[in-house]
C-alpha cells in the first residue's frame, strides 16, 4: 500500500498552487517572481499560531510533533532559547499566549454545529494533497482544509481562516479582494480529480470558516454563492491559460508598459 504524501514530499512537487496563481491577477511578472523567489525562511515561524489553529482542528495528532510551547522570552541570544531550539528541530515555537490563543481559536471552532456535522461525516478528509493536470497549464497541485463527497451532499470544500472579523460585509470585500473564491476554483478542480468526479456533473458547494482571532473568537460559515464560484471558475481559467501563453512563449510581461490616471472627483 503507498504511504500517504507527507507535507514535505507535497511541498516538492513542481506543480502550480494557488499561492503563486493569484499573483498573476496582478499580471504575468509578479506570478513569475512568486514562483522563482527563494521562500522566506521565517514564513513559517510568522505563521506557527494561524497553522496551528488549523492544525488543532483539522489533524490534532499532528500537533505535538509540529509545534512547541516555550516558557520564556524567546530570544536566539540567550542559551536556554537556543538549546530549546536545538531540541525541538524541525518544529514551530509558539509562546504561552500563543498556544492559548491557538487552543481557544479552535475549540470555538471544532463547537461550531456545522463543523462538527461535517467532520463527523462519512466521506470528510482533512489536509489532503491533490495534484491534476490541467488541460492547458499542466501540472497542478492543491490543499484544501476540508474536503467532503456523499451522495447525499455531492462534494463540499471547506477552508478554514483566522481573521479579523466575521461580519459578512467584510469578509465578502476582503474574501474577494484576495481572490478565497478562485483559490476554491483551483480546489474544486483538484478535489473533481482526487474523487474521480466530472464538475459538470455532480452538485458542489464552498464553504468559509471564519473564526475570529481575538476574544470571543465569533465562529461563522459562509457559503459562497452559485454565481460566486461561476465567475470565479471563468476568472480560474483565465489564469491558467494566461500562465500556459506565457510558459508557451517565455514572456512574463508586467501589468502595463503605460497606464493612464485620472484625478478622482472627489480630489479635485
Amino acid at each position: 500500500m503507498k504511504h500517504p504524501m507527507t507535507d514535505a514530499e507535497y511541498r516538492l512537487v513542481p506543480a502550480i498552487n494557488y499561492s503563486n496563481l493569484k499573483h498573476m491577477r496582478k499580471s504575468p511578472l509578479h506570478y513569475r517572481h512568486a514562483v522563482d523567489a527563494p521562500p522566506d525562511p521565517d514564513l513559517n515561524q510568522k505563521l506557527a499560531m494561524f497553522r496551528a489553529v488549523h492544525t488543532l482542528v483539522l489533524e490534532p495528532f499532528q500537533f505535538p510533533a509540529e509545534y512547541a510551547v516555550y516558557e520564556g522570552r524567546r530570544d536566539k541570544r540567550t542559551k536556554a532559547y537556543k538549546e530549546f531550539l536545538e531540541a525541538n528541530q524541525g518544529r514551530s515555537i509558539l509562546s504561552i499566549t500563543e498556544h492559548e490563543q491557538a487552543l481557544a481559536i479552535a475549540e470555538a471552532v471544532c463547537d461550531h454545529p456545522w463543523v462538527i456535522d461535517l467532520l463527523a461525516a462519512d466521506g470528510t478528509t482533512c489536509e489532503v494533497p491533490m495534484l491534476w493536470d490541467d488541460v492547458t497549464a499542466g501540472p497542478c497541485k492543491g490543499k484544501a482544509d476540508i474536503l467532503h463527497y456523499s451522495e447525499e451532499r455531492g462534494l463540499i470544500v471547506a477552508d478554514l481562516k483566522t481573521y479579523a472579523t466575521t461580519d459578512n460585509r467584510q469578509v465578502g470585500r476582503d474574501g474577494v479582494r484576495n481572490g478565497w473564491h478562485i483559490q476554491f476554483a483551483h480546489y474544486l478542480h483538484g478535489a473533481a480529480q482526487h474523487y474521480g468526479l466530472d464538475l459538470s456533473k455532480v452538485k458542489y458547494s464552498c464553504f468559509s470558516v471564519i473564526a475570529e482571532a481575538n476574544a470571543p473568537h465569533d465562529v461563522c460559515v459562509f457559503e459562497w454563492d452559485e454565481e460566486s464560484i461561476d465567475f470565479a471558475m471563468i476568472e480560474h481559467r483565465r489564469l491558467l491559460d494566461t500562465v500556459a501563453d506565457c510558459e508557451r512563449k517565455q514572456k512574463w510581461p508586467g501589468r502595463s508598459n503605460m497606464q493612464s490616471i485620472s484625478i478622482p472627483d472627489y480630489l479635485r
